[in-house]
């Protein structure tokens, strides 16, 4: 493991990142959605994705990859720890999304690469990073009503939101992931809540992985 190496190539891929929308994040037919935990002591990562029809957002396809890890946990640097899974289950996908959420930080890394980041340079696909915490930057006070949106700054730059999806939820940090604009990765993260705390892509991907009961009713109605 050299961690300067890593820091290398984050620092260069940060520099292809798209900031700016193309014509899929204008008009999307199908939105994926990413999420990553680990198994038997941290040794196996499974990474689940879920492929959603829009406006509908009705679950349309989902795909699970396990894959033996081979970085311990840097903080930092967990895109090389999550990457190889998130890479296995998208290649087992049958229908390639317009659109695609990670579960984790975009553009909102110290060095300007989180895993939405660098799976959606790898994939090549407009994606947008919404975590549960904050990784870097600061911002100011969000108000409790859900809908509440405060920019989320890092050394003088803007470099994603602070979304309150959900009264007496602690919020959401949304960020560019690749080939879409800041403006346009909130908009879609808001235009794809539905009443819950994560946007309906991840939800559902997080359903699958963790077999969570909106997940066992759903197979028992196919």
């Amino acid at each position: 493991m050299d961690l300067v190496r890593l820091n290398t190539l984050q620092q260069q891929y940060a520099t292809k990142i798209i900031q700016h929308d193309t014509d899929k994040t204008l008009s999307p037919r199908y939105i994926a959605g990413g999420d990553v935990g680990f198994e038997a002591q941290g040794t196996i990562a499974r990474a689940a994705m879920v492929i959603v029809t829009w406006p509908e957002l009705k679950l349309l396809e989902y795909q699970v990859a396990r894959v033996p890890v081979t970085l311990p946990y840097i903080p930092g640097y967990l895109s090389f720890r999550e990457c190889p899974a998130l890479e296995a289950v998208w290649h087992m996908l049958t229908i390639k999304p317009d659109l695609l959420f990670i579960d984790g930080q975009g553009i909102a890394h110290p060095r300007g690469l989180g895993v939405a980041s660098h799976f959606g340079l790898f994939a090549d696909v407009p994606t947008i990073g919404v975590a549960k915490s904050r990784l870097c930057g600061q911002y100011t006070k969000l108000a409790p009503e859900a809908g509440s949106v405060v920019d989320l700054c890092y050394q003088g730059q803007v470099i994603g939101a602070v979304l309150r999806s959900k009264v007496r939820c602690n919020p959401l940090f949304v960020s560019v992931g690749h080939k879409i604009s800041t403006a346009s990765a909130l908009i879609w993260t808001q235009q794809c809540l539905r009443g819950y705390r994560l946007p309906e892509p991840t939800r559902w991907a997080d359903a699958v992985a963790s077999h969570r009961p909106s997940f066992e009713r759903w197979l028992a109605q196919q």
